[in-house]
């Protein structure tokens, strides 16, 4: 739980680094918006449970 927490924080950081957070646009945009570095998260450390078991 530990790795994922610090992966999707990393990615968030990249995310917002690189683009900042986007003003007026509509719930489905900011839904996506976040919703990648979390689904990114999810699949990173998946492969990195399957690599290390």
């Amino acid at each position: 739980m530990l790795r994922f927490i610090i992966i999707f924080i990393f990615l968030f950081f990249l995310q917002y680094l690189g683009a900042g957070i986007p003003k007026a646009n509509d719930i489905y945009f900011y839904l996506g918006y976040f919703s990648v570095p979390l689904l990114l998260a999810i699949s990173i450390n998946f492969l990195l449970d399957l690599l290390t078991s």
